[in-house]
Formats: structure tokens, sequence, C-alpha cells
């Protein structure tokens, strides 16, 4: 087997870095690294060297190392880039589950997906590619998630609602059920929504209401 199958960098030195790095340590996956653009080449972060930024990410690439996690959750737009670019290299992206998440046998989860711990995802849901399914947040039965996608702590999504590309569903936040979420919405934390929303919304209180269009 090769020596270095399970080797993993690690894109993004921020906070939901150091939730990915205890992750990991659930999965059989290395890591080796981190790159960064904001931390100093050479130092260390949560135990990991920082080898540089994404401008070395081909040369880790060509030294063997294959697979690579976006750590960065936030904003949609810019882990879209990263994984873009990232793919283009050739680096493959694991999907992460914690042990203590709940999946349903029929639910389908997309290549470089996070599931943090305690989130429970429900039968025939589908989630995409890149996306973040944080800590204790509850995704029920016949859901769409697509990609890049952050679902934030403690949030709910109930049945058959779909949630569009690069959206970011707030912490403590309901989706009530048969409800559709556009691409590239905001929906505020302790936000509960009871009707679609338009893309690019962002949406906030109880019951949700636009505030204004999101900038992406």
């Amino acid at each position: 087997m090769d020596s270095k199958a399970n080797d993993i960098i690690l894109v993004g030195g921020g906070g939901n870095c150091k939730v990915i790095i205890d992750l990991l340590s659930e999965t059989p996956f290395n890591p080796i690294g981190i790159l960064d653009p904001n931390l100093e080449k050479g130092s260390m972060f949560q135990g990991l060297s920082v080898l540089g930024t994404d401008d070395d990410a081909a040369d880790i690439f060509e030294s063997g190392v294959r697979k690579a996690v976006i750590t960065i959750a936030m904003p949609c737009s810019l882990k879209k880039r990263l994984a873009e670019q990232y793919s283009k290299i050739g680096f493959a992206f694991p999907t992460l589950i914690s042990d203590s998440a709940i999946i349903a046998p029929s639910a389908k989860i997309g290549a470089g997906t996070c599931v943090m711990p305690g989130a429970n995802i429900g039968p025939d849901t589908i989630i995409g590619d890149q996306c973040t399914i944080n800590v204790s947040s509850v995704v029920t039965h016949g859901i769409t998630i697509d990609d890049y996608c952050n679902i934030a702590p403690n949030s709910t999504i109930l049945g058959f609602v779909s949630v569009g590309e690069s959206s970011l569903i707030g912490a403590n936040s309901v989706i009530v059920q048969c409800n559709n979420v556009g691409h590239d919405c905001i929906v505020g934390a302790g936000a509960v929504v009871l009707k679609d929303v338009e893309d690019g919304a962002v949406m906030v209180g109880n019951p949700a209401k636009v505030l204004r269009k999101a900038e992406h």
C-alpha cells in the first residue's frame, strides 16, 4: 500500500480548521500540514506545520499527497473557488463523517462534505459536494442540499426542503417542510422559514422575512 495513501493537506487555517483537525482524528486520514496565505510558513497551527500558501499546492501534490480538505466553511464563494483550484491540480476530496453523526443508509453525501459530531441526516436526503453539516444539525427526510452549503450548528431542516448552492443556514434556524431555499442565500441565526426563499435573499426573524439581497 502507498505509504502516502491516507495523507491529506488542510486548506485554510481558521477556526473551522480546528474543528476539522478534531474530525480527522476519527478517520484513517493523516493530516500532514496546512496551506494558508495568512499564516507564516514554517509556523505551527494546532500541532500541524504551515507548509505555505495555495501557490505551494501543486508541489505538495507532486510529492505524493493526493487528498485535500477545504476547511473554510464561509464564505461559500471562497470555498467553491478553492475546491475548483485544488481539483484542477488533481486533489481528491474525501467525505469526512464523525463517528457520532447519525446517517440514514439511504442518504447520499458528496465529496469533500464534512459531517460534524451529533449531526443527524435522514433517509432519502441528498447532500452535495463540499458542504458543512455542522454540530448537532438535523437534516430530516427527502431533503436536497446543493454544493458548497453551510448548515450551521443546531439548525433544523424539515422534510422535502431543497437548499440551493452556496447557501448558509444559520445556527438554531428552522426551515419548515416543503419549502425551497434558493442559491446564495443566508438564513440568519434563529430564523424560522415558513415559505420559499428567493435566490440571494438574506432572511431573518420568526417568521423569517427578507432583510436584503446577499452579496456574493
